[in-house]
């Protein structure tokens, strides 16, 4: 009855508690008591009944107190973990009833008992955030239910918080095939309080992966699964909605929707609920500028987590408050919280927690790595937890496969490739390099096919392609880093950094701001860095001229050269010579044959009144022309000539 119907088994057994008191009868009393607090556990509703039940329960933890069979205490003392850990999470007798609860593992109690014992403890580690312990305990029992020994419902409490587990730590697969066989049990015996836990686990699953999106059509079913009575299903509707819209790179949708969970969240009477919420939502509040107002809701998350059983809760409190003062601008506060908060996760093993913030995470990972602060730790979660960059063009991140062409080739990957020599590896590379040369990465099949082998029949071709991309996932040593899908041939973003691409992006940025009616000094700086730092020279230098190289070569030094020519332009606009006789300089050395950039830098050189330098710029520029197109220089070119020539 406790698993089918919650509320009514709690009305039951209230009433057998006031029986077993009249009676004097202590034992039926705690029996009654740890059953009441189950309901309250699956439910989560009435938290604030628990109050009534806690002291009654802590007398029968105590060891005056004698009971038949050990499994008797064992189940006494998991009732006390979880009411106290739900309503008072900093009663002191709890770190001694966590002890004796661990200890009772290596009892020898029957199966059903331990079954009960280890869901409990489960939950109670799911709940604090101990998720290092969570795992040893799921590696030490998991197997334990698969018995057929142990009745469905005994299974149906265990899936309950392994679903939970599985989405904390990223169990994705796991997770889902303990939710599948959980339906099946639900629909047996019409549990029906699990369907919308159902649907929110699973949501759960997608959220707080590599690929929250895909949790939009659970999200929405959730909302014809709330009971409005039940305030915390509506907290965790509107949490699901929130992170969505986080996601989604909505903060007005997702503040929104916080905000209504905070309300539910409130009047659950759960420290759990208004520790973990409102930390949550203050993420999204920093992501649409509410920043007082999440400095606000991180207060009262640190103020209810002090000396309670969920400080384990503390490092995502810490970045998210990292999160706020680096929106803030505070830089050097941001930091310092940072590197505690990745610091905390990694002593405590509870850094998949992080996890909760769908898009702040990321950032200050991107932020720890950029600027260095424990930064080994943010690698080690990088890799432990799977977590993809927010934006391709973080270039500190520790992608999987890095590609460079841009001054010479280099594949670097993480995972071992398989060993490949000579010409095994010679038309595998061939195709790395043709969709790296393309403006987005990408090449329908055919079109690859028929650049990489020009007179091979449509089948023969294709057959050639499946084979030859077998071969580059292997010599790579990663089958994600290159899609095939509908009918194109793509670089996998979410695994690979390549760095034509990274430069298309920031050609495309760097076009934007500087056909801007305004650019800052500053900003246009940057943007010359970054491009000279992704162009150090023209793609695949030396290498044979095939048709598709000399396009993409083409088509990426154009940009290059008419992204440098508009920025030295800026310089000289602003009567920055200097700075536009470097920016000149730097085109001239990637492109010796453009006149116009020598004819650029010699006005900029008499500007800056350094006729010789201008003049030693004609004499390389008359050269270039001479020996590479036969021709002189034009007859504007020699007046640029002539006036550096003239008397000062």
């Amino acid at each position: 009855v406790v698993l089918v119907d919650p509320t009514r088994a709690r009305l039951i057994l209230t009433r057998a508690f006031e029986v077993f008191q009249l009676a004097g009868d202590h034992r039926g009393c705690l029996i009654a008591a740890t059953g009441i607090v189950e309901t309250h556990n699956i439910e989560q509703i009435g938290i604030a009944d628990l109050d009534r039940w806690i002291p009654v329960l802590e007398r029968g933890i105590g060891t005056g107190v004698s009971y038949s069979t050990p499994a008797e205490r064992v189940r006494v003392l998991t009732a006390f973990l979880v009411a106290a850990m739900l309503r008072q999470p900093s009663h002191p007798a709890l770190p001694n009833c966590l002890r004796e609860v661990e200890g009772a593992l290596e009892l020898d109690i029957p199966l059903t008992a331990r079954a009960d014992m280890v869901t409990q403890l489960l939950a109670y580690f799911c709940y604090t955030n101990e998720l290092q312990k969570a795992r040893s305990l799921v590696a030490r029992v998991g197997s334990m239910f698969e018995l057929p020994e142990l009745t469905a419902f005994r299974r149906a409490g265990w899936l309950v918080y392994f679903s939970f587990y599985a989405a904390l730590t990223g169990a994705h697969t796991a997770g889902i095939q303990a939710l599948d066989a959980l339906r099946r049990i639900v629909n047996d015996f019409g549990m029906k309080w699990f369907r919308f836990y159902d649907r929110f686990f699973r949501a759960l699953l997608h959220l707080l992966g590599p690929s929250p999106l895909q949790a939009s059509a659970l999200v929405h079913e959730l909302g014809d699964r709330v009971d409005a009575n039940r305030f915390a299903e509506t907290a965790q509707f509107h949490l699901a909605r929130m992170l969505l819209f986080q996601a989604r790179g909505d903060p007005s949708l997702a503040v929104y929707h916080g905000e209504l969970c905070l309300t539910a969240a409130s009047k659950t009477d759960s420290p759990y609920f208004n520790i973990l919420f409102p930390t949550l939502i203050a993420s999204a509040l920093v992501e649409a500028g509410q920043l007082s107002r999440a400095d606000e809701l991180l207060r009262q998350a640190r103020a209810l987590t002090a000396s309670t059983v969920f400080n384990h809760h503390k490092p995502l409190i810490g970045m998210v408050e990292a999160y706020r003062l680096q929106a803030q601008g505070n830089a050097e506060a941001a930091s310092a919280c940072l590197c505690e908060a990745l610091r905390q996760a990694r002593a405590d093993h509870s850094a998949s927690s992080l996890r909760w913030l769908v898009l702040g995470f990321r950032r200050m990972l991107a932020l720890a790595l950029e600027s260095n602060i424990e930064s080994e730790s943010a690698r080690g979660f990088i890799a432990e937890l799977g977590i993809l960059p927010e934006s391709p063009d973080c270039d500190s991140w520790p992608w999987p496969v890095r590609l460079r062409l841009l001054g010479g080739f280099e594949l670097r990957s993480d995972a071992p490739p398989q060993p490949a020599t000579g010409k095994a590896q010679k038309k595998p590379l061939e195709m790395l390099k043709v969709l790296a040369v393309q403006p987005a990465g990408e090449l329908s099949a055919q079109a690859l096919a028929e650049l990489l082998w020009p007179d091979a029949d449509g089948d023969a071709a294709r057959e050639s392609l499946e084979v030859t991309l077998r071969r580059l996932r292997k010599l790579i040593g990663s089958d994600d880093a290159i899609r095939w899908h509908e009918g194109r041939v793509a670089l996998n973003e979410s695994v690979c950094w390549v760095d034509t691409l990274a430069f298309e992006r920031a050609h495309q940025r760097a076009e934007r701001a500087l056909n801007a009616p305004e650019i800052s000094d500053v900003d246009l700086e940057r943007t010359a860095q970054r491009l000279l730092a992704l162009y150090p020279a023209h793609v695949l230098p030396g290498e044979e001229d095939k048709s598709w190289l000399i396009a993409g070569r083409q088509r990426l030094a154009s940009r290059m050269f008419r992204d440098l020519t508009a920025i030295g332009a800026h310089w000289e606009q602003r009567q920055q010579w200097e700075k536009a006789e470097l920016t000149y300089r730097r085109a001239v050395e990637l492109e010796a044959v453009s006149e116009v950039l020598y004819r650029r830098l010699m006005s900029v050189q008499i500007h800056r009144g350094d006729r010789a330098g201008a003049l030693a710029t004609y004499a390389r520029c008359r050269q270039m022309l001479s020996f590479t197109l036969g021709v002189e220089p034009s007859a504007e070119t020699q007046s640029v000539r002539r006036s550096a020539m003239a008397p000062g």
